[in-house]
């Protein structure tokens, strides 16, 4: 009888059971991370639109932007007493119509130095920047490596986009969307040309042929390699590797350009050969000699001071300049001087100089170098 009973509800058996306890479970982890991985997109999506909306919606017309190009502001030099003694404007900028004025080696070798990869990048290169970042952290440098493209460097140094050089995180935001967004309003040449016309290479010099002119009394298409690396050097620097006392610095900049040249085979091994062996030298900088300034025997000491000091660009970076001059005095001063010579030009007087100084601080309070410093600019005071 036993034999004729019928089993009813089988069990399965347990390893299949278990295998489908597993499935279930490997399908709820798989959900889950899908689910994580979409509402991470969706998180990081919102981010962007919310920065993207932060920094791009007070963003200037870029096509009127470039094309109205402004000069820098004026270096002011004020009295102790807040008169203006004068403004130091000096910009000399020269720009080229067409890149075809340029020569193939001005180009090369700035694509070389400052963002070999210009043509293949949209206005931020990602490769670039986790390379240069790499480098910096390999190298325990902070500024080992650059990571921006030509196209950043040109949106961070018009001011019209108002943006500073500090190195801040917004800042850098900034600038790669007003980048990207160049890139789709103008074309690869076009931008290369604004950058070549535009940027500061030292001397006063903004622009390549502007710089040629005040490095080489040349204009861009005359220079030979040796002279093109050399400048093309300067952009990223100018006060450092433009002054005529650091010779040393710029040459070794100028190996830099030359040997990322050679690597991008853009010059063969004779043309680095013989722009190395060059001794190209910058032409004597002009000397800064103002005679429509008030005061000008004492404005003119000071500038040269300055110049000595830190460099002829600082003049020219839009600075605000107070001495220790006293207004009022350097004008008694004038008149001083003035009458006392023409009293004293019956007894065959004609040069005079008068210099006023603070006891308790050293100060110079005014300084008269000369009869006139538009007859005669030597400074018998100094």
């Amino acid at each position: 009888m036993a034999s004729g009973i019928t089993r009813i509800g089988k069990k399965e058996p347990l390893a299949k059971r278990r295998g489908t306890g597993t499935r279930r479970r490997w399908k709820t982890i798989v959900a889950a991370v899908l689910l994580s991985v979409l509402s991470l997109i969706a998180i990081l999506l919102v981010a962007f639109v919310a920065i993207f909306w932060r920094f791009t919606r007070d963003l200037p017309n870029l096509e009127v932007v470039v094309n109205d190009i402004k000069p820098p502001n004026a270096t002011e030099i004020y009295s102790q007493d807040g008169e203006l003694l004068g403004r130091l404007r000096v910009e000399n900028r020269q720009p080229v119509k067409s890149l075809k004025e340029i020569p193939v080696h001005v180009k090369d070798a700035t694509l070389a130095i400052e963002d070999h990869r210009f043509y293949q990048h949209s206005g931020v290169d990602l490769k670039g920047t986790v390379r240069a970042l790499w480098v910096n952290v390999s190298s325990r440098r902070a500024a080992a490596q650059g990571g921006s493209t030509l196209t950043q460097q040109l949106v961070r140094n018009l001011k019209q986009f108002g943006l500073t050089k500090e190195k801040r995180f917004e800042r850098k935001i900034r600038e790669a969307f007003i980048a990207v967004r160049l890139e789709q309003i103008y074309t690869k040449d076009e931008i290369l040309l604004h950058y070549l016309n535009n940027i500061y290479y030292g001397r006063g010099a903004y622009g390549i042929d502007a710089a040629a002119h005040a490095f080489f009394g040349l204009a861009v298409k005359d220079l030979n390699l040796a002279q093109v690396v050399l400048l093309a050097g300067l952009a990223q620097r100018p006060s450092d590797y433009a002054r005529s006392d650091q010779r040393k610095v710029a040459m070794g900049r100028r190996d830099e350009v030359l040997a990322k040249m050679l690597e991008y085979q853009l010059i063969n091994n004779d043309q680095y050969s013989k722009a190395k062996q060059d001794t190209t030298k910058f032409v004597p900088p002009p000397k800064v000699v103002r005679s429509d300034f008030k005061a000008p025997y004492f404005v003119n000491y000071v500038l040269k001071q300055l110049t000595k000091q830190y460099g002829s660009d600082f003049l020219y970076s839009g600075l605000k300049i107070e001495t220790t001059l006293n207004y009022k005095m350097q004008v008694l001063a004038d008149d001083i001087i003035r009458k006392g010579l023409d009293k004293a030009a019956g007894f065959g007087a004609n040069k005079g100089a008068l210099v006023s100084i603070d006891n308790r601080s050293g100060y110079i309070r005014a300084m008269v170098g000369g009869r006139n410093f538009y007859v005669d600019q030597f400074n018998a005071v100094t």
